[in-house]
């Protein structure tokens, strides 16, 4: 009022405000006013649901749903900060604890672990993903003599046919210097 001359009109006040012709008395006044905030409430309500179908169907195209069993092994995502006086820095740190194994299911997004020495055993899905247990370097060394043979004939041919190579830009370059330009020809 003191900076414009008049009340400011919000958008809420246009949706309550009546017709000041149409005040016969309160009870009217009262009747009406309550069919109002009705009304705002049932759009208010229809929005919601409107934007909350909207937000469901965006979420559900790209979410899938992550279900673990009792006695699946699992990683577990560390949170760890930054600190410049322990000289620890978040970067390097490695992102995934495990694997522990699932030893029951709390609700269907959470999940109880047997985690050693922790206080922390129940962990929501977000923060764990399934552990694939991967093959060591060892279980897949072959001790076939002919496939050993052939590894090393076709490393003595590679070696055999880079020393020509050499042998040939050894003969040009020698060429080219005794022609009097001192110029090297590499690859």
């Amino acid at each position: 009022m003191l900076n414009l001359g008049r009340e400011i009109q919000l958008p809420f006040h246009r949706n309550i405000e009546l017709e000041s012709d149409s005040f016969n008395s309160r009870s009217t006044y009262k009747n009406d006013l309550i069919a109002k905030l009705h009304s705002i409430y049932e759009k208010a309500i229809s929005n919601i649901n409107k934007s909350q179908a909207m937000q469901a169907k965006h979420y559900n195209a790209r979410h899938s749903q992550v279900v673990f069993k009792v006695g699946d092994w699992v990683l577990v995502k560390t949170h760890y900060l930054s600190d410049k006086s322990r000289k620890f820095m978040k970067k390097f740190a490695a992102r995934w604890t495990g694997p522990y194994p699932v030893i029951k299911i709390c609700t269907p997004v959470s999940y109880e672990l047997d985690i050693p020495n922790s206080n922390f055993k129940v962990h929501n899905v977000k923060n764990l993903k399934l552990y694939h247990d991967r093959p060591s370097s060892n279980d897949n060394f072959q001790t076939d003599s002919n496939h050993v043979q052939v590894e090393s004939a076709l490393i003595e041919e590679d070696l055999s046919s880079s020393l020509v190579v050499t042998r040939d830009l050894l003969k040009l370059n020698n060429t080219i210097s005794a022609l009097g330009e001192n110029k090297i020809v590499s690859f």
